[in-house]
């Protein structure tokens, strides 16, 4: 599995205007999550239960409580996962049509020459 991201993700490839970490790029003052997942009808995102968050530092976590009332870049249904689903199970879940094995998403240098954070397309999140 590299460490190196893919030439394109499927939410998306953003710049990181405000600077070279992950942290400083974006304002973010509430520490909201970067992206959820949810499972339909049991894990709903009510009272902060999500399948899987990555919170604003890029951490990933699965089956928690803690997830933010917002995030960055969206929440997602990880329909047909369990609670027993692994991160990479929930991810396939989520993002079902990805033969390519592409990112799920990517945040590049401000002149985009270089990725500064990608979370893969098993959950993994790399800070290169």
């Amino acid at each position: 599995m590299p460490a190196t991201a893919t030439s394109v993700a499927l939410i998306g490839q953003f710049a990181a205007p405000l600077g070279s970490t992950l942290l400083s790029q974006y304002p973010n003052p509430n520490s909201y999550d970067l992206l959820q997942l949810t499972i339909p009808g049991i894990m709903d995102g009510q009272g902060g239960e999500v399948a899987l968050r990555v919170s604003s530092t890029g951490a990933v976590t699965t089956f928690t409580t803690s997830g933010t009332l917002g995030t960055l870049f969206g929440v997602y249904q990880a329909s047909g996962a369990t609670t027993s689903s692994s991160t990479a199970q929930l991810i396939a879940a989520a993002f079902p049509v990805n033969p390519q094995q592409l990112d799920i998403i990517q945040i590049w240098n401000p002149q985009g020459e270089t990725s500064i954070w990608h979370l893969d397309y098993l959950g993994v999140s790399y800070t290169p």
